[in-house]
C-alpha cells in the first residue's frame, strides 16, 4: 500500500463505519492465508464483509466517522472487522460457529449503531 492509496482507504473505512447495522472485532494471529479466505468466504456467503485493518489508518476513519475511539486497548494489536449492513445479531452468530473451527479468530470487541461495545 501506497501513501497515495491511504486516504482513499480511509475514506471506504469511514463510509463501511457509517452505514454498518453491527460488526465484530477479532484478533486473527495464527490463522494462515488459506484459512481467511475460507472464513471470509463462509462470512460473504452470509453477507458479512470481512477485512483486516490497519490499526492506524482505522482510528482515522474512526475519528473521521465521528465515533469515540475504544478505551480498552483493543485497537492497539492486530484486528479485523467482520462488518454486516443488514443485521447486527448475524455476524456475531456466524463468527460464534467459524471461531469453532478457526480457534485463532478471537472476538475482542463489536460495533453497534455507531458505538463501540
Amino acid at each position: 500500500m501506497t501513501k497515495g492509496d491511504k486516504p482513499a482507504l480511509v475514506q471506504e473505512l469511514v463510509t463501511q463505519l457509517k452505514t454498518l447495522k453491527g460488526a465484530v472485532i477479532t484478533q486473527y494471529q495464527g490463522t494462515s492465508v488459506g484459512q481467511m479466505e475460507k472464513i471470509r468466504t463462509e462470512l460473504f456467503n452470509e453477507g458479512i464483509h470481512y477485512r483486516v485493518a490497519k490499526n492506524s489508518l482505522l482510528k482515522r476513519a474512526i475519528a473521521e466517522a465521528g465515533m469515540t475511539e475504544p478505551e480498552n486497548g483493543v485497537l492497539d494489536h492486530p484486528i479485523a472487522l467482520a462488518i454486516s449492513n443488514d443485521d447486527e445479531v448475524t455476524v456475531a452468530k456466524v463468527l460464534t460457529r467459524i471461531q469453532k473451527t478457526f480457534e485463532t479468530i478471537v472476538p475482542v470487541g463489536g460495533i453497534v449503531d455507531g458505538a463501540f461495545v
